[in-house]
C-alpha cells in the first residue's frame, strides 16, 4: 500500500515523490497497528493469569505473537513516518522517539532465538540514528547481522549501517560496511 512511496522517498533519499501522501499512508497506517495494538494489550496483560484459559481456547502462544506484531508493525510505522516528516518537526522527534521505544520493548521481549529480533535490532538501530545517537545505532546494527540473521536483514543493515555513518560523516567505515554488497552478483539475489 506505500511500498512504491516509500521506496521513492529511500532511494531519493526524500527528494523524489509525494511525501505528504506517503506522510498520510503511513499517519493511516499508525493509527490502524494502533488500534490493534489496543486490542490486543488486554489480553497479552492478562495473558500469564488466564494462562490455562488461553491454553484451553488454544490461544496463549497467538496472543504473544499478535502482540509482538502489532507493536512491530506500529514501531515500523512510527519510525518511517518520523523519517519522512520535516527534519525540524515535532512530530518527527515523536514519532522516532516511539519507535525507539517500540523496538526497545521488542528487543527486550522477542526471544533471542527468534528471526524477527534481527529486524527489532535494526528498527532501534534506525530509530537512533535518525536522532543522531549514531554510537548507540551501531550497536544494534552489528547485533542486527549477528549470526543467524537472515541474508536479506543483513543486507539492508548493511545498507542503513553505511547511511547512518555517512550522516556522521564517517565515509571510509561506510565503504567498509557496503563492500560485502558492492561484491554481490545482483542476478543471484
Amino acid at each position: 500500500w506505500s511500498a512504491g512511496d516509500m521506496n521513492t522517498f529511500e532511494i531519493s533519499g526524500g527528494r523524489f515523490g509525494d511525501n505528504k501522501r506517503l506522510l498520510e499512508k503511513l499517519r493511516k497506517a499508525r493509527g490502524y497497528y494502533r488500534k490493534a495494538r489496543d486490542l490486543i494489550d488486554p489480553l497479552f496483560e492478562e495473558r500469564e493469569e488466564r494462562a490455562n484459559e488461553f491454553l484451553a481456547l488454544d490461544i496463549y502462544d497467538s496472543v504473544k505473537a499478535y502482540k509482538l506484531d502489532a507493536d512491530f508493525n506500529l514501531g515500523f510505522a512510527n519510525l518511517y513516518f518520523g523519517m519522512v516528516s520535516d527534519e525540524k518537526s515535532p512530530q518527527r522527534r515523536a514519532s522516532l522517539k516511539t519507535a525507539e521505544e517500540s523496538f526497545q520493548w521488542l528487543v527486550d521481549n522477542v526471544g533471542a532465538g527468534e528471526a524477527k529480533i534481527y529486524s527489532c535490532h535494526l528498527g532501534l538501530a534506525v530509530a537512533m540514528s535518525e536522532q543522531k545517537r549514531f554510537d548507540e545505532a551501531l550497536r544494534h546494527f552489528d547485533l542486527a547481522m549477528d549470526e543467524g540473521a537472515d541474508p536479506l536483514i543483513v543486507m539492508q543493515t548493511r545498507y542503513e549501517k553505511a547511511r547512518s555513518l555517512i550522516m556522521n560523516n564517517k565515509f571510509e567505515e561506510a565503504r567498509v560496511v557496503l563492500a560485502p554488497l558492492l561484491k554481490m552478483n545482483p542476478k543471484a539475489l
